[in-house]
């Protein structure tokens, strides 16, 4: 290893660093905002259900079940994601803790061993990068087509979608045509 490697290699980790500490702290926000939204829908189905008996009525099957239907999906994401970032700082950091003590020292010996591993860190830093913001577009585009299918299917009930799907393949088909126009009939009938 070179003090011009060096140079480059804890440069890059900064920027690094910088980066992902940003996502690390916007994900980890993002998963608790998660968690509250679900905790405040929970909280929400629950104070409607004492209501409903309040008013001396019993609640439907449906709302009681829902009340213990637990997708916790994007605040697990969000978690899963942040704690891939705080991991990818932590090794940022002692890849660079390395390098500079190494660049440190009074004369640094050679230290391909460092060279090499301070390399493999900087280039999965920045592959855990690129990989995060191409997950993160897929899963946004799934994640739209997901709501916009399941807001179709909640639009109507089952009977007025098939009755719109089949004036739909009605209007679809092409339109017969009329058979021609025979004309007069050349032998008319005595």
């Amino acid at each position: 290893m070179s003090q011009d490697y060096a140079a480059i290699i804890v440069g890059l980790n900064g920027a690094v660093l910088l980066v992902a500490t940003i996502q690390y702290g916007a994900l980890s926000r993002k998963a608790l905002q998660a968690s509250a939204a679900r905790d405040a829908a929970h909280e929400a189905r629950w104070e409607h259900l004492l209501e409903t008996r309040r008013g001396g009525a019993d609640p439907s099957v449906d709302e009681l079940l829902g009340l213990y239907r637990y997708r916790p999906g994007r605040s697990i994401v969000y978690g899963l994601a942040s704690f891939v970032y705080m991991s990818v700082c932590l090794f940022i950091m002692l890849s660079t803790k390395s390098v500079l003590q190494w660049s440190g020292s009074a004369k640094p010996e050679p230290n391909p061993e460092l060279a090499k591993r301070a390399f493999i860190v900087a280039v999965a830093a920045v592959g855990l990068l690129i990989l995060e913001a191409l997950a993160t577009t897929v899963v946004s585009f799934f994640s739209q087509a997901f709501a916009h299918r399941m807001s179709y299917a909640m639009s109507g009930t089952d009977q007025e979608l098939r009755e719109l799907h089949a004036l739909i393949a009605g209007a679809r088909r092409p339109q017969s045509t009329p058979p021609p126009d025979p004309g007069p009939d050349p032998d008319p009938a005595p």
